[in-house]
């Protein structure tokens, strides 16, 4: 549901997005995409939807903490350049 390479898909790209600052449906300021930020979104993606995409639509995530800080770096070396 999500790209790696910048191209639209169902859900927001992962290009690029660990460190960047992404707009939320529920907030007037964009929230930095951190680690906090991307295991949050992972446990508990209604928490914070990125605009222009739909609510509800991705499930919760349930891994063991060594699975979450690996999904985690991984999404970090996305927005390495």
């Amino acid at each position: 549901c999500h790209s790696i390479d910048g191209s639209p898909n169902l859900g927001p790209t992962l290009k690029n997005v660990f460190g960047s600052k992404v707009a939320i449906e529920e907030s007037p300021t964009p929230v930095l995409a951190d680690d906090a930020y991307l295991r949050e979104s992972i446990l508990n993606p209604k928490a914070k939807t990125v605009k222009g995409f739909p609510a509800n639509y991705m499930p919760p995530y349930v891994l063991k903490p060594e699975e979450l800080e690996s999904v985690v770096l991984y999404l970090r070396t996305l927005s390495q350049k």
